[in-house]
């Protein structure tokens, strides 16, 4: 049995990961950390905004420019972190290594400014 889902239903479902990712992004390096379980907590970061680049494609958005604008500035953003920092980290410690890195103090205060931009998710 082959289920499909809706393009709206994509879109929503993409968009409630883009939003806590970028939630998480908004947090500090041991808020981050936790709530990723210490694993691979800046590649997974990254990676889960980054994909959120389909957001402002989809014919199924309802975001305004601005609040895609705001998508877009901040996955161009995410091109600062250096390749140092995306590490393999499985434990608390290296996790918290790489998110107390200086590069993401201002893209945590840019995801809060996006949050701010952001409807938040229904349920």
């Amino acid at each position: 049995m082959t289920s499909e889902i809706s393009e709206e239903e994509g879109f929503s479902l993409a968009y409630r990961v883009f939003w806590d990712a970028v939630n998480m992004l908004a947090q500090n390096a041991v808020t981050q950390c936790n709530m990723m379980g210490n694993y691979n907590v800046a590649w997974e970061l990254k990676s889960d905004i980054s994909a959120g680049s389909y957001l402002t494609k989809s014919n199924s958005s309802s975001l305004s420019q601005e609040q895609k604008s705001g998508i877009d500035n901040l996955i161009e953003a995410l091109a600062s972190v250096p390749d140092s920092v995306l590490i393999s980290a499985k434990s608390a410690s290296a996790n918290l290594s790489a998110m107390n890195h200086l590069c993401w103090e201002p893209l945590r205060a840019q995801a809060s400014e996006l949050l701010e931009l952001l409807p938040t998710p229904s349920n």
